[in-house]
């Protein structure tokens, strides 16, 4: 408010460029739009437990740790991808009886294209660093295409398994790029692809063993039944 323009883009809408900037400066400005540090301060999709530390979450790859007793918050942004190789994660995580968390998050960097990941976020208790200090990688599930990764609001998990859907919601990579030079919100980045093949994956969790597992295609569209 007291910038009177909307100074971080969201879902919905799109960040106004500073009016005191110059064309330069305005342009650098893009290329900081696709660090961690510029996106969404905005975390309030859930919140939930890592071990001891209480965080608010959203769907990209900053959450914030906050105190239970007064809600207020500890530190600045904590940003995933400094501890794991991701460019974003769901915001409902799920943990288990020991207290480990897993998560769904994306990698659109990796060597062999755009993959999305679980990550195991063991508990931690009584500790001043966070507790992403111990995430990890478990397993990897290459993306059937490379410019439509697929958009997930969630996954499932029991005590052994956990199941992911590719779905025919699609984020379009290559509009997601062009809205940091269009100054277009990330909605519209969001494609209807019902031609693309989706999948619906098994993950193999050992949780008892705190190791990962085979990840196998249950089912395809298209495939027989």
């Amino acid at each position: 408010m007291a910038a009177d323009r909307i100074v971080v883009s969201e879902f919905g809408t799109a960040a106004f460029p500073d009016p005191c900037k110059t064309i330069f400066q305005r342009f650098q400005t893009k290329f900081r739009k696709l660090s961690g540090k510029d996106l969404s301060d905005s975390c309030s999709v859930s919140v939930g437990y890592y071990g001891d530390q209480l965080y608010a979450m959203t769907e990209t790859n900053a959450i914030r740790r906050i105190e239970p007793m007064d809600l207020k918050t500890i530190g600045g942004k904590t940003l995933i991808s400094d501890f794991v190789a991701i460019n974003h994660a769901t915001a409902h995580p799920h943990v288990s009886e020991d207290g480990t968390a897993y998560n769904m998050e994306n990698n659109y960097r990796h060597k062999k294209g755009p993959h999305y990941v679980v990550v195991k976020i063991p508990p931690t208790f009584g500790s001043v660093g966070t507790c992403f200090n111990q995430a990890k990688i478990i397993a990897e599930i290459p993306v059937t295409n490379t410019r439509f990764p697929s958009y997930y609001h969630s996954f499932g998990i029991t005590k052994d398994k956990l199941i992911f859907i590719e779905s025919p919601w699609r984020l379009d990579l290559l509009k997601t790029f062009k809205t940091f030079w269009t100054n277009q919100s990330l909605d519209s980045t969001i494609v209807w692809k019902p031609i693309l093949k989706q999948n619906i994956y098994d993950h193999f969790l050992p949780i008892k063993n705190g190791g990962g597992g085979s990840i196998e295609k249950f089912f395809g569209a298209g495939d027989e039944q």
